[in-house]
């Protein structure tokens, strides 16, 4: 009992560790509409995003009214931070 015990464990371990081996960073580049229409949009947009768990930076231009966004894809998706900025009453879209 003790030796199956100590093989799930070490399975279950296996797991974690692979799952984590695969996440990588990505980035993806939002245009974000309405960004132009006060100063503190994009504050507003770059906080919506940071509180994203697995977004590790967010640059915006708001003469473009553009987002890059880097994030591990292990933690989080493109569907998770286009939702964010949807929420925060800024919808996205991705550029590339």
């Amino acid at each position: 009992m003790k030796k199956s015990m100590t093989w799930i464990a070490a399975f279950a371990l296996y797991l974690v560790a692979a799952s984590s081996a695969f996440a990588a960073q990505q980035a993806v580049v939002l245009k974000v509409d309405g960004m132009k229409n006060c100063p503190s949009c994009p504050y507003i947009v770059k906080q919506s995003l940071v509180r994203v768990a697995g977004v590790s930076d967010v640059m915006i231009s708001y003469e473009e009214q553009t987002v890059i966004v880097n994030f591990d894809d292990g933690q989080t998706d493109v569907a998770a931070i286009t939702a964010a900025t949807a929420n925060a009453g800024f919808p996205s879209r991705i550029l590339q």
